[in-house]
């Protein structure tokens, strides 16, 4: 702030690196010391269960759609060419 005031700074940029990587679910649970540790990634488990299969849905879904535009572009192209 200007005049020697205080206030909170903003930042609206950041650097942050996101690094995926799939993880072996059946090991960590077999490496847990604690029966609550054991849940908690049987549960993290079944949520990257669901997440995986409503992932596969959406891509099939999509992969559908876009086939279909393929095919009605294809169409609308050999009726083009026809006139």
């Amino acid at each position: 702030m200007g005049r020697g005031r205080s206030g909170k700074m903003h930042r609206r940029f950041s650097h942050v690196r996101v690094v995926l990587r799939e993880i072996d679910f059946p090991l960590k649970i077999l490496q847990c010391t604690s029966i609550n540790q054991r849940e908690k990634w049987v549960a993290r488990m079944e949520v990257g269960l669901r997440e995986q299969a409503e992932y596969r849905k959406e891509k099939e879904e999509i992969d559908s759609l876009e086939k279909e535009v393929k095919e009605m572009q294809r169409k609308k192209a050999e009726e083009d060419a026809k006139k």
